[in-house]
């Protein structure tokens, strides 16, 4: 592990001044400076000055939300645990669970648009997301193709709850259309996923 890293590691505790982080790590005060402003550029730490009794006050460095990101996370293997859980109970409970969500999650993806948006601009969101997104058109359709799958893990176990639920209800809420189909699908062996709208049904960008 190399310098960096360790500090990293460190910071989980708790904010720590250079000067301590440098007697944990055995090497000089400079050094652990130099590292911290790397990180701190790479966005991975902030620094702050908090007063602790009197006297002045002391820079304390700490993790950044994408500096705890870089520690192993569970996510998917967690959810995926609920939504089987949810399944064995009532399929059809999660199927109306996974609509739920995408109804909330486009709400917070439209932010203040009082509607929906046409195909092109759900493409953009759904790539702000992480799918990583492109949009064409043909002479009878729209077509997003997501080359990332943010749920692969999830999408793997359960494709119809994600792929032909969760991904494609996402997309119409978005788009207020009903029509949005699942053509290629990367849980299905597939390298991207694609879905299509018709152009009588899409919105006019």
């Amino acid at each position: 592990m190399d310098t960096k890293e360790r500090i990293l590691e460190l910071l989980l505790g708790g904010k720590k001044s250079a000067l301590t982080l440098s007697e944990e790590l055995g090497i000089r005060e400079s050094a652990v400076r130099a590292h911290l402003e790397a990180l701190r550029s790479g966005g991975l730490v902030l620094s702050s000055l908090v007063r602790l009794g009197r006297g002045r006050p002391k820079k304390l460095y700490g993790l950044t939300e994408k500096g705890l990101e870089r520690f192993p996370r569970r996510y998917d293997e967690v959810l995926e645990l609920l939504v089987r859980e949810i399944e064995s109970d009532d399929a059809g409970r999660a199927s109306r669970y996974m609509k739920g969500v995408a109804k909330r999650l486009a709400r917070e993806l439209l932010g203040e648009r009082a509607t929906t948006v046409g195909v092109k601009e759900a493409a953009d969101l759904l790539n702000n997301l992480g799918f990583h997104t492109s949009y064409s058109e043909t002479d009878g359709e729209a077509t997003i193709t997501s080359a990332n799958c943010i749920l692969r893990r999830l999408a793997l176990k359960h494709p119809t709850q994600v792929c032909s639920g969760l991904h494609t209800w996402l997309i119409e809420e978005l788009t207020g259309k009903g029509s949005v189909k699942l053509e290629r699908c990367m849980a299905y062996g597939d390298e991207v996923c694609v879905h299509t709208v018709p152009f009588p049904n899409r919105v006019a960008n």
